[in-house]
């Protein structure tokens, strides 16, 4: 009779801590390191989200340790529990880790619309999957670092932090959208040097200690970059690239990676940045090129390649206030002081506008002569 009573003792234990384990493991939300612990040790899978915080105020300082939880089906998020009203207000700063984290079947979101967020660290280096978008960083003004070395699939994905001077990352093999905003990284090119297609877009904005950024891409909707960097289109695994709308400001360079055979753009609008003395075109095929360098202090020269000649599209080219822009020959000097053509008029010349550029008659006679030229009704325009 003993030895029964502890089989069915042992056995309604069982039970009930199953019960707890499977009652405990759904939709939760975590504000302390006890609260962390506990979920830790409980849970390997959380059927549903998990948040983190608000964290209390008394705190210095808060460690998030996940370890032991390998999934959530839903998402993982944050909430700094502080409204917008709260003038003066900041979140206690926070950490977040886990080694055994591989998969989020919804979001991670961890961002605030307004500069409250305590993060600091986010560590993750096993999690390689989430099926919906990846946004870290955003009003997070102590972010400085972010380990997500393993992270391959992703829907979206959004980092920011004027302050995040350290990624961890190796490659993207999934992404439709891909948004990099003010931060101190280095270096984005295991973001932007994979063969995606974008179908999204992707933009960069204001990155001062990256000189250059190589975008591997298949394809993508569209490409935004506002920074002083060097722009290289091609990498080390595509060998074609299709774009959408292509904006370029303040640019130091452009340049076309010998791997492409294949660069084509529905539209490119260049904006540089000063120090450039000539840009290239380096593409198979355009259907829009504008510029705009109002801004600019020295000469500039705009090239357009030999093969520009086989662009049929309804080429369009828009130059709106470039008083520094040289269009006053189809001709200029290489660096050994010969006499070259850098600028080759496609065969099919839609519209033509020009304002305020520098610019001569032999530019445009070369193109009038062209046989095929403006066989499409067409505006020129000059002011």
């Amino acid at each position: 009779m003993i030895v029964r009573l502890d089989q069915a003792l042992i056995l309604g234990l069982v039970l009930f801590t199953t019960q707890g384990l499977a009652a405990n493991c759904s939709t939760i939300s975590i504000t302390s390191e006890s609260g962390a612990k506990t979920l830790r040790e409980t849970c390997r899978v959380i059927t549903g989200d998990l948040t983190l915080g608000p964290f209390p105020q008394t705190a210095s300082s808060i460690y998030i340790n996940l370890d032991g939880i390998e999934t959530i089906t839903g998402n993982l998020n944050h909430d700094s529990g502080i409204d917008i009203s709260d003038v003066g207000v900041t979140e206690v700063p926070f950490t977040v880790s886990s080694l055994t984290l591989k998969e989020v079947g919804g979001s991670v979101t961890f961002d605030e619309s307004i500069d409250v967020s305590g993060l600091q660290n986010f560590t993750m280096p096993n999690l390689a999957t989430v099926l919906r978008s990846f946004s870290m960083g955003l009003g997070a003004a102590n972010f400085t670092y972010l380990d997500i070395t393993s992270l391959e699939y992703v829907s979206q994905l959004t980092i920011g932090g004027t302050n995040l001077a350290t990624l961890r990352h190796t490659k993207l093999s999934h992404a439709t959208g891909l948004w990099v905003y003010d931060n101190s990284l280095d270096s984005i090119d295991s973001l932007f040097n994979n063969p995606l297609n974008l179908t999204s877009g992707a933009d960069i904005y204001g990155l001062p200690n990256v000189k250059n950024v190589t975008v591997g891409f298949r394809s993508a909707s569209r490409l935004y970059v506002s920074s002083n960097l060097t722009v290289i289109l091609g990498g080390s695994s595509a060998t074609n690239m299709s774009l959408g709308a292509v904006q370029l400001f303040n640019l130091t360079g452009l340049q076309r990676s010998s791997h492409l055979n294949i660069l084509t753009a529905d539209s490119v609008d260049i904006r540089p940045g000063n120090g450039i003395s000539q840009i290239d075109v380096p593409f198979d095929d355009l259907r829009e090129l504008s510029v705009r360098e109002e801004a600019y202090n020295s000469e500039m020269e705009l090239r357009l390649p030999a093969k520009a000649v086989n662009w049929t599209g309804g080429f369009k080219l828009n130059i709106d206030w470039s008083p520094q822009l040289n269009f006053s020959s189809i001709y200029g000097l290489d660096n050994q002081g010969n006499r070259v053509q850098n600028w080759f008029w496609p065969t099919n010349v839609s519209s033509i506008s020009i304002y305020n550029a520098i610019i001569a008659n032999s530019f445009l006679y070369a193109q009038s002569k062209s046989p095929s030229a403006f066989h499409m009704e067409r505006t020129v325009r000059f002011c």
